[in-house]
Order: structure tokens, then sequence, then C-alpha cells
């Protein structure tokens, strides 16, 4: 924190006080803006508000101030390492995921991912959209084995341009 940031903190919390009995008031006020330069803005604002709730009728001492900037860095400090450990076990407990996702088979993998995918489907396009199904989805699904399904006979040429054809002319239409 700047000076002039500091010297308007002080002048902040002396305005608060409605009677002052300082001795000399200028050594005070260059005494906590050199002290409040040390520290961060946001430091200095909660040290200033924490002073003043602790001695509600007089005007703070600078090892008051001094005491309650020391303070909020500490709860500052003890929240950055809290931080750190929490980081830690994440990293942590994704290593040991990975380890564990190494050892899962391939197929269950790919059902995962199926899924997934169709839950995100569902989620963007709406219930009421169709599904599109795979070949080994509409197998499950009739119970077809893969002789039967080798013996449907392909749609025929062109059949799904037409359908696109038509189905733009539609969405056209309903523009208009």
């Amino acid at each position: 924190m700047g000076r002039k940031e500091a010297a308007i903190l002080v002048k902040r919390m002396m305005a608060c006080y409605p009677s002052l009995s300082l001795h000399d008031p200028e050594v005070y006020i260059a005494e906590l803006v050199m002290l409040l330069t040390r520290h961060p803005l946001d430091v200095g604002e909660k040290a200033i508000e924490k002073a003043k709730f602790e001695s509600p009728k007089f005007l703070p001492t600078v090892p008051e101030v001094a005491k309650a900037c020391d303070g909020i860095r500490q709860e500052g400090w003890s929240y950055a390492q809290e931080f750190e450990a929490q980081s830690r076990r994440q990293l942590e407990d994704r290593r040991r995921r990975e380890l564990e996702d190494e050892r899962e088979p391939v197929e269950y993998r790919r059902q995962a991912a199926e899924r997934i995918l169709a839950e995100y489907h569902a989620a963007v396009l709406g219930p009421t959209s169709p599904t599109i199904e795979t070949a080994a989805m509409v197998k499950a699904k009739y119970g077809l084995t893969d002789q039967q399904w080798d013996a449907l006979p392909d749609s025929p040429k062109g059949h799904w341009q037409s359908i696109g054809h038509r189905a733009r002319r539609f969405m056209k239409e309903a523009a208009e």
C-alpha cells in the first residue's frame, strides 16, 4: 500500500473518534502511515477496522494497530496453508484415481463414454429429441445376431439425401 492510501485509512480511522487527545498528532499519523505502508491495502483496511472495534472509546495506539495487522496477516497465512494442503490432497486423489483407471478394462471405459455422451445429448437436445443409435445399440435392443443384421437390406441409394432435402424445404417454409 502506498503512503496516500495509508494516510486515507488513518484519516478515516481518526474521524471515527469524536474527541482526540493526542500529544503530537503529526507524529501519530506519520507512525501509522509508515506502519501501514508495510502491508497490503486489504490487510491495512481490515486491521484499522479491527483496531477501531477493539478500542471503541480511545484512539488505538500504534502497537495496537501493528498487532491487528500481524493478526490479519497470520489469518491470511493460515488460509494460504489450508489452501495449499487442500490442493495437495486433490492432486494426490487425482494420481490415485489415474492409477486405478489404468487397471479398468477398455470395455468399461467405452461404455462409460457412451453413457456420458447419451446423457449429454439428452441434456442438450432434450428428452423429445431422437437419439442416435449405433448398430450395436439396435442389435442389443432387438436381440439381433450379426447374421440377422447382415441379412437386413440396405436403404435405397439417395434415400437419406431426399429426407434431408425435404427437411430443409420444410424448415424454409416454416420460417416464412
